[in-house]
């Protein structure tokens, strides 16, 4: 497995290439590692470097990245995953996921309407979330924008909002948003 890539000038150091190169064996550790982390946690929490809830919330968040690691394993192949838009489309489930292991003022979520229309305001309040002062504005470059073939119809948008209405009301919930822009 290789962490590098896109668009640089240079490859790896050496370094980087040896302690890269062992991540395929690394991968299946991840259980124990993920124990031994959590007992860590517990530990410093014995002696007094941790409050009891810093080490909920290391404890939670290696309880996350074991859940992922599992539900990832059940995924389909990659071939079938790149066809699974519907699924990616329930943004409540994966809300409830996140929320289950993370307090939810540690989680700041942009609706991509939201950050289209106002980059620098959206920006701005990303940086403010993580305490950082914003970086200077950046020119709006679009990546990675494929265009459709063709603009999706009303009797296909009706049938994804039946599908998704249900979601949609809990995103509304979970976040306290108006996604009326989703809605008929």
């Amino acid at each position: 497995m290789k962490l590098w890539g896109g668009r640089f000038e240079e490859g790896p150091s050496e370094v980087f290439e040896r302690f890269s190169g062992s991540l395929h064996f690394d991968r299946r550790l991840i259980d124990c590692d993920i124990r031994g982390s959590q007992a860590f946690a517990r530990a410093l929490e014995r002696v007094g470097i941790l409050t009891a809830s810093e080490r909920e919330q290391l404890v939670a968040a290696f309880d996350a990245i074991r859940e992922e690691e599992t539900r990832i394993a059940g995924a389909p192949p990659a071939q079938a995953r790149r066809f699974a838009y519907l699924e990616r489309g329930f943004y409540g489930d994966q809300l409830e996921r996140v929320f289950k292991f993370f307090p939810r003022e540690q989680v700041k979520v942009v609706k991509s309407e939201e950050f289209k229309a106002k980059q620098r305001q959206t920006l701005a309040s990303i940086f403010s979330f993580l305490g950082r002062k914003p970086v200077r504005p950046l020119r709006n470059k679009d990546r990675n924008v494929v265009p459709y073939e063709r603009a999706i119809n009303w009797e296909e948008r009706v049938f994804l909002y039946h599908i998704f209405a249900e979601d949609i009301s809990k995103v509304e919930q979970l976040l306290a948003w108006d996604c009326s822009d989703w809605k008929l």
